[in-house]
């Protein structure tokens, strides 16, 4: 069972990584400062749209913030996914540790003082 959540996180992780991968500091800096007039553009060319999609994002937020339901399961999920990406990185840390001390037991290098 614990192998199988291991692996769970790091497909995770290994998915948030390719993704952080194709996301460049300079696209995401880029967008934000484009941001201003791509809002302004489309509210002209659609308003209507563009005022139902600030309600629906509206009613969402409103929907996650007002409900205790909604708020518990919102909170539980992101510690889950926080506990588990944490578990993985003081495991991969303990593997690093581990191969390090490894490779010194095998190279002969000892930190022990004289």
């Amino acid at each position: 069972m614990e192998i199988r959540e291991a692996n769970g996180a790091a497909e995770v992780e290994s998915s948030l990584r390719k993704i952080a991968s194709k996301i460049s500091p300079d696209k995401i800096s880029s967008f934000a400062r484009e941001l201003p007039e791509i809002v302004e553009r489309e509210v002209k060319a659609n308003p209507y749209r563009t005022l139902g999609v600030a309600a629906g994002i509206g009613f969402g937020v409103g929907a996650i913030v007002g409900s205790r339901l909604l708020r518990t399961v919102l909170l539980a999920t992101g510690g889950v996914l926080a506990s588990e990406m944490a578990r993985g990185h003081v495991r991969r840390f303990i593997e690093v540790l581990v191969d390090e001390v490894d490779n010194e037991s095998n190279n002969g290098t000892s930190h022990e003082r004289a």
